[in-house]
């Protein structure tokens, strides 16, 4: 199908969607939302004075204030279908919107009014979506102005988490004009302006207030007040909207072998001159849009990586993403395949890679394999070459620490080590024994000497100490004398037993010094008590009952 008659299609289907009527109709809809609060209402000024001055000039308007959000939908359906009854193809079409707004960074809503900050989440039952506005604008492509009137302040305490107070960017349909700014001179200058037939769309655009601004379909040649011209001029427009579509040289020249005189003639004459003539692509630009035309998933792309990296070729990360680490490696293997290196990748290729990991994957399960036997055969001969004693037992486990003998290595270095130790209890015992039996400050000092950890030492001290008519300081029986023995009263009281009975403790001061410590010794040892030198319970209960 030739370009022409793509176009005349394209054409043909969106004047089809417009049925065609005797009489154009003009339409506006104008709704307009005061503040959420009680602030004093600025946002809606002029959107009265707007509907009293088109229903003057003869259009049909819905109008709305401060209105609820089913009310807003409802009157936004009547619009979409009296323009779709009546024939869009010859309308004017004014849709303006004042009060709040709130967006998510994607769409925008004009808010109902109301004391409840809307959130992400129920947005759409506190206002009217403004994409689907313009969209509605768009069924009278030329004819058709969008105003959104912009209140003087924004309270972003009005919205509720996953919005922004405001209106969010948007992309205009083709054929759209939208204005931007305060509603009350935005009203006046349609009423002075856009309404003027003598002025063109864009001699009125010019007339802007210096707060409004204008952005989306512009032209010299089309006038947006009515006229007789305006059904004729409905397929002309919708030709001139496939064609900017389409883009290039050839719309443009299209539209102008169809209506060389068209209103858009002199813009798409310009538009030819400014147009470089089109480069054909190189042969690298080819490559990437065939790959690109794959639609290759991340995960396709991490498994082409994964590929790469077995087959030696480092793509610098499995993440995905083909950056210039992949790029180079693809490079490098489609150089050694005989393919074009040129780093984008086609459907054979893809498959021819995929075969060759599989192919290397397979070689190396084999290799393991392979090792796992040699390891396992080394293993057991060097298990086999040694005998069984402590050393034997350390030396495999330092060669093969997890190897297939590794278990039963351990529990013979358990056993011997099982075994040493309680060689050495048993040595320590005995040399306790023999400690005791000399009693000598000589013999106790060797146990020590010998025997740094036994659980004798402390008692070996206590020995000397007693043999040097010393008793050694010792925390933990301090701790339980103090429990019996709490303060100088109670030490006083030992001490006048101590003496009473003739132990001879010294002065009877309330201190405990080494003569009262000998002193409770000796009580300890005619009592048949652990002779340590400290109180504790047992030795308080047999002083004081024995009086």
């Amino acid at each position: 199908m030739t370009l022409k008659r793509t176009l005349a299609s394209v054409t043909l289907a969106a004047v089809a969607c417009m049925p065609m009527r005797a009489a154009a109709a003009d339409l506006a809809l104008i709704l307009a939302n005061g503040d959420y609060t009680t602030r004093p209402d600025t946002s809606t000024e002029g959107a009265g004075a707007l509907a009293d001055a088109l229903r003057g000039a003869g259009w049909t308007v819905f109008y709305a204030e401060e209105a609820d959000a089913e009310e807003m939908q409802a009157l936004a359906r009547k619009l979409r279908d009296r323009l779709g009854s009546d024939g869009a193809g010859n309308d004017r079409v004014i849709i303006a919107l004042s009060g709040r707004y709130a967006n998510n960074g994607r769409d925008s809503w004009l808010m109902a009014r109301t004391r409840r900050a809307p959130d992400a989440f129920n947005v759409g039952a506190h206002g009217l979506p403004v994409a689907p506005m313009a969209d509605l604008a768009a069924m009278a492509p030329g004819q058709a102005v969008m105003i959104i009137g912009l209140p003087g302040e924004t309270d972003e305490s009005e919205i509720g988490p996953g919005l922004s107070a405001g209106i969010a960017r948007m992309t205009l349909p083709q054929g759209v004009t939208l204005i931007e700014g305060p509603l009350q001179q935005i009203g006046t200058w349609v009423g002075d302006a856009l309404l003027d037939p003598g002025l063109t769309l864009n001699g009125a655009l010019a007339a802007l207030p210096k707060d409004a601004r204008a952005r989306g379909f512009r032209s010299d040649a089309v006038h947006f007040a009515a006229d007789a011209g305006a059904a004729s001029r409905a397929g002309e427009i919708a030709y001139w909207s496939a064609a900017r579509d389409i883009g290039g040289d050839a719309g443009y020249a299209a539209y102008l072998s169809r209506y060389p005189q068209g209103i858009f003639a002199k813009e798409a004459r310009a538009a030819l001159e400014k147009t470089p003539a089109a480069k054909p692509p190189s042969p690298e630009e080819l490559a990437q849009e065939r790959e690109t035309a794959l639609g290759l998933t991340r995960a396709q792309r991490r498994a082409v990586q994964q590929n790469l990296d077995l087959l030696a070729y480092n793509p610098k990360g499995i993440d995905g993403v083909f950056g210039p680490g992949t790029r180079t490696a693809l490079t490098a293997w489609q150089k050694a395949q005989g393919y074009t290196p040129n780093g984008y990748l086609t459907q054979t290729q893809i498959a021819e890679l995929q075969r060759q990991a599989d192919v290397r994957t397979a070689e190396l399960a084999r290799e393991r394999e392979l090792a796992r036997q040699e390891r396992e055969k080394a293993d057991r001969a060097y298990w086999q070459s040694l005998g069984r004693t402590e050393a034997d037992m350390s030396a495999y486990l330092d060669r093969y620490p997890e190897g297939l003998f590794a278990k039963e290595a351990k529990d013979s270095l358990g056993r011997f080590t099982a075994q040493r130790e309680e060689e050495a209890r048993r040595k320590m015992e005995k040399d306790w024994r023999a400690a005791e039996d000399a009693a000598t400050i000589k013999a106790y000092q060797a146990f020590i000497n010998a025997h740094p950890e036994s659980r004798h030492v402390e008692q070996a001290r206590a020995r000397i100490a007693t043999l040097r008519g010393e008793v050694p300081a010792n925390p933990p029986l301090e701790r339980a004398e103090r429990q019996v023995v709490p303060n100088r009263t109670a030490a006083l009281l030992v001490e006048q037993l101590l003496e009473t009975k003739g132990y001879g403790p010294g002065p009877v001061d309330g201190t405990f010094d080494n003569r009262t410590r000998q002193a409770i010794a000796r009580f300890q040892e005619a009592g048949g008590l652990p002779k340590t030198g400290y109180m504790d319970q047992r030795s308080m209960l047999a002083l004081t009952l024995r009086q």
